[in-house]
């Protein structure tokens, strides 16, 4: 039975003689070192195992021999045929006569190799992540539902607090946060079991009293019966992705010339609600292009672009739509006067331009549409301003109309 058992067992197996010889070995122990069985017996176990672990596998070896104990056990690398290690969990017990002296000992060993591996990976990827979060601005943190207790790691709380601060708890993170964003930074939906997983970008108040814009990832995690337990989460910081992201932004919706908006930034900025459209035009324009060269031309429309910017209000929104047209959206304001606004512009317009010494005489056309109803779109005003800025040029230039 014995030999049976030793044969087929999963595990390797050896018996091995006082002088530390390998006189019997299973198939499991041969096919973990790479040896064929009847090669791998009369060698000594010495041979096979790994310079670095015979001082520790010897030493529990002659404790058995002495009679100080029956087995040991210990974790060892053994060195296959092929040069390469091999890790094993070593059980070693001892057979005694009748007198108690030691006859044989057996071993086992258990093929760990694969844990090893597993093992290797996770430090080495806990290794990564560690290196991560510390050139990295931000960390994980955690939030027990049931407690309500609050937990940054440190790197979070290093990003947030400064160096050598002991943490914050969930109300004083809260009010870190810029009220505007909190809305957005609140994870009401994975706290009401409504989602399992959520995003906030939000500026939060770090240790030197800037705002920095985050961006926090959170997870729900369940207990045994569903239940909502906590949640768990990475902020980290993003401020540097946010301004890069809005300066591209700026880029693509900027007049080169004027520092404007363009058309696209135009349209983007239309789809709010506006108090309603002016659309100006500067008359004859052409004509300075083809008398003074286009370098002048770009000249009178930068000064003319600068002189809208000033005429309107702060919350006017002036693009330069393409050529010497251009567009103002105008805030929600029910009482203002639109006559006395394209006056004021005209006015601005009108103005002699002085390029390198030269006289500009040029004029403008301008039609307004102040939204007729609440529910005007900016097409309907852009359609209404343009009709109106026709009836202008129409008239004779150097005027305005205001539409129907």
């Amino acid at each position: 039975m014995f030999n049976g058992a030793f044969h087929s067992a999963v595990i390797g197996m050896a018996l091995v003689g006082l002088d530390g010889r390998l006189i019997r070995v299973n198939p499991s122990f041969a096919d973990m070192l790479g040896y064929p069985a009847g090669e791998l017996e009369g060698q000594r176990f010495q041979a096979v195992t790994h310079p670095d672990d015979l001082a520790a596998d010897t030493e529990q070896f002659e404790a058995v021999l002495r009679g100080d104990i029956d087995h040991y056990r210990l974790e060892k690398r053994y060195l296959r045929k092929d040069g390469k290690v091999a890790h094993g969990m070593l059980s070693v017990s001892v057979v005694r006569d009748a007198g108690g002296h030691a006859e044989l000992f057996v071993s086992q060993i258990e093929d760990i190799g694969a844990r090893k591996l597993a093992e290797r990976a996770a430090r080495e990827e806990a290794e990564r992540l560690a290196l991560a979060f510390e050139v990295m601005e931000g960390g994980p943190w955690q939030y027990d539902i049931a407690g309500g207790v609050f937990t940054m790691s440190s790197y979070l709380t290093r990003f947030v607090c400064g160096d050598g601060h002991g943490g914050i708890d969930a109300d004083d993170f809260q009010a870190r946060i810029h009220p505007d964003d909190r809305p957005a930074a609140s994870f009401m939906a994975l706290l009401a079991n409504e989602t399992d997983r959520a995003v906030a970008h939000f500026r939060i108040r770090v240790h030197d009293d800037e705002y920095r814009w985050v961006r926090s990832t959170a997870k729900l995690l369940r207990d045994g019966a569903g239940q909502p337990e906590s949640i768990v989460g990475i902020t980290i910081d993003i401020n540097e992705e946010r301004s890069r992201q809005a300066r591209l932004q700026m880029e693509a919706e900027s007049d080169p010339l004027t520092g404007l908006l363009n058309r696209r930034g135009f349209d983007r900025r239309a789809a709010a609600g506006w108090g309603g459209l002016v659309l100006i035009d500067l008359d004859h324009f052409k004509a300075v292009n083809d008398g003074h060269g286009h370098a002048v031309g770009d000249a009178v429309l930068c000064e003319a672009a600068r002189r809208i910017r000033a005429t309107v209000r702060a919350g006017d929104i002036v693009a330069r739509l393409g050529g010497d047209e251009f567009a103002v959206l105008l805030v929600e304001d029910e009482g203002g006067d639109h006559a006395a606004l394209a006056e004021r512009l005209l006015a601005a317009l009108q103005a002699p331009y002085l390029v390198d010494g030269a006289r500009i005489a040029a004029s403008a056309s301008i039609g307004v549409a102040p939204r007729n109803h609440g529910g005007e779109a900016a097409a309907g005003l852009l359609v209404r301003a343009d009709a109106a800025l026709y009836e202008a040029k129409r008239g004779g230039r150097a005027g305005w109309r205001i539409a129907a």
